[in-house]
This record gives C-alpha cells, sequence and structure tokens, in this order.
C-alpha cells in the first residue's frame, strides 16, 4: 500500500483473521445438519459459511457485546486448551479488531439467518490513512497501553463521520484526552474529528462544525504538564481554575500560572475579569 510517502503491507486476507474465522464456523456450527463449512475465495473477497444460525441469544445487533455461547461446550473447551485458539470467545473481536485497524469494510454478516452464518471479509483497503494512523499509535505504546476494541471502533465511527454511541462516553472521553479525537461541534449532538496526524497522512484539510478549515495548536511543542491540561480543554466545556486545581491536584498559584502560559501561548482565553464568574476555554480557532 501506497499513502503520499508512505509505503506499508496489509495482507488482503490477515492471517489471524482468517485463523478466528473458521475456528468459529467449527466451533458454533450445528453438528446436527450434515452440511459442511464452506470457505469462498475470491480476488478481493472471502466467504466462510457454517450450518446454523447464530447461537441462541446471539444477534447481528449484540454480536460484539453477547458473551459467547459455543453450541459444542467440548469442543471450544479442546480449541483452546490445545492452542488452536488463544481463548474461548474472542474470535469475533479479533476479527473486528483486525480488519478495522486495516482500514478494511467491517466484516459483513448480513447475509446470515437461521440455517447458516456467512461472514464476509474484503480485502479492499477503503481508508490507508486510517491503517497508518492506527498503526503508528498501536506501534509508539506497550503492550498493555495499546487501543482496545472499543477504541478503535469508536475512531472508525468519527473517522466516517458518524456520532459515537451513547454508552460509549467514557471511551470518547479517554480518546479525547490522549489527543487521538478533537471536540469540533458543541450542541445537542457533539461532533468530533480525528487529530491532526490522521490528516497528516489523509492528505485533506480538517474543518471545523461549519466546515471551514482550521489549523489547531501545535499540541507537540507545548510542555507536557501544560500539554495534559490542554487536552483537558479539549471536552469543549467551561473551565475554572478551581477545576485544574482539582482535576490536576495543584494548588491555586500553580494552577493559575500555568493557566496563563496557556494564555500566553493562545491556546486558551480567559472569559471575564475577576470574581467568581471567571472562567477559561479553548480559543476559537483550536475549537
Amino acid at each position: 500500500v501506497q499513502q503520499g510517502a508512505f509505503i506499508f503491507d496489509i495482507p488482503f486476507f490477515n492471517k489471524e483473521v482468517i485463523r478466528e474465522a473458521i475456528n468459529n464456523a467449527v466451533a458454533h456450527r450445528d453438528y446436527r445438519l450434515t452440511s459442511e463449512i464452506v470457505i469462498k475465495q475470491f480476488p478481493h473477497e472471502m466467504h466462510v459459511i457454517n450450518p446454523g444460525g447464530f447461537p441462541f441469544g446471539v444477534t447481528l445487533q449484540n454480536l460484539l457485546t453477547v458473551n459467547s455461547t459455543p453450541r459444542n461446550r467440548l469442543l471450544a473447551d479442546v480449541l483452546a486448551k490445545t492452542g488452536v485458539v488463544e481463548r474461548a470467545g474472542q474470535g469475533v473481536d479479533k476479527i473486528f479488531y483486525q480488519t478495522i485497524s486495516e482500514g478494511k469494510p467491517l466484516p459483513n454478516y448480513s447475509r446470515s439467518d437461521s440455517f447458516q452464518v456467512e461472514l464476509r471479509l474484503s480485502g479492499i483497503v477503503e481508508d490507508k490513512a486510517f491503517a497508518l494512523f492506527i498503526r503508528q499509535i498501536q506501534e509508539n505504546r506497550k503492550d498493555d497501553k495499546k487501543l482496545n476494541l472499543r477504541e478503535i471502533i469508536v475512531l472508525n465511527h468519527i473517522r466516517k463521520g458518524d456520532s459515537p454511541h451513547p454508552d460509549d462516553t467514557d471511551v470518547v472521553y479517554t480518546l479525547v484526552n490522549e489527543g487521538l479525537i478533537e471536540l469540533i461541534e458543541k450542541g445537542i449532538t457533539q461532533k468530533y474529528s480525528l487529530s491532526k496526524e490522521y490528516y497528516t497522512f489523509d492528505g485533506k484539510t480538517r474543518v471545523n462544525g461549519s466546515g471551514k478549515p482550521f489549523e489547531n495548536i501545535e499540541v507537540d511543542n507545548l510542555a507536557d504538564d501544560l500539554k495534559e491540561i490542554f487536552m483537558y480543554f479539549r471536552s469543549g466545556k467551561k473551565v475554572t481554575a478551581k477545576d485544574i486545581e482539582t482535576e490536576f491536584k495543584l494548588n491555586n498559584r500553580t494552577a493559575q500560572r500555568k493557566l496563563n502560559e496557556l494564555i500566553s501561548k493562545e491556546a486558551i482565553e480567559k472569559i471575564g475579569s475577576t470574581g467568581p464568574g471567571v472562567y477559561y476555554k479553548l480559543k476559537k480557532e483550536n475549537v
């Protein structure tokens, strides 16, 4: 794959994804039916079809959240204990995790019915910049700090311009604090954008909520302590000096000094002059 000056490898069909798809078909198929598991491979697509619909309680809507319920518990345990699968119940998670990380279309289970489960995997990379963006994030993190599936899904939603699910509010807050997404429009439905690093790979200009281009303050040029406070403002809310004291466990004098530093760097602005009504917020060009 070539994206601007970057050249990197993405397999048409990820080996781990194929393994998990086939393992799922073996573990979850209905052995009361005499049909076979069928694998169809095309130049840019692969289908894995197993007899029997989804196990009881599993639907297209809860595929990633419901607990795994294999039809044959003994077989599932054997697959796990012999190392064929790393951990029972993680197959679908891995399929989605790897596929989204590679910038490919979501795994497609929509043709499944009561008689068979059909998984369609695309080998087409629809967003090379997103694949590069995720790869860079993961390579710069320790194993225990790498993005998890929920975070990958939220980033993918924002990439496509969709609003995050209300249940993912905690994930959104984490990603904002880490500088991976940014609030671009406040209101009943808040809108977010991927960080400027994504647009470095994408080659496009970011736009704010009104569709106008905007440039952010260079966060990387801030000292670590100021960067952390600056990212706190990314939630888009009004912030008081007391908020900074409480959130970062600072005394009043230190909190005020750091706020003044951010003001001098034109990162935030002070609203009001004196009294309890004073608060701070991002400067308009940084929203």
